[in-house]
């Protein structure tokens, strides 16, 4: 999938090559293959957490919107943005 195709319907999991550790409540992601680390706030962590490759962009919007008190059109678009931004990196699949 092009990173453009992305869309709500769309489900993800993350590269087998990206590692994370939680510190401090910031997912700090690693991906040794292109020497790249990533340290990300806590709605990009929590995105992050429910990437399984079984929930679609969707669901993950709507569980940011439930969990952090956001409009719905704000959790879908920040959730999009975040994701975009990793499949570019190479983070997610």
């Amino acid at each position: 999938m092009r990173v453009s195709d992305m869309n709500n319907d769309s489900v993800l999991r993350r590269s087998e090559h990206a590692v994370h550790r939680i510190v401090d409540g910031e997912a700090v992601i690693v991906e040794p293959n292109k020497g790249l680390v990533n340290v990300v706030n806590d709605s990009g962590t929590r995105i992050w957490e429910l990437l399984d490759g079984q929930r679609t962009v969707g669901a993950i919007a709507e569980s940011i919107e439930r969990e952090f008190d956001v409009p719905a059109e704000t959790a879908l678009a920040d959730a999009l943005e975040f994701l975009r931004d990793c499949a570019e990196k190479g983070l997610v699949v």
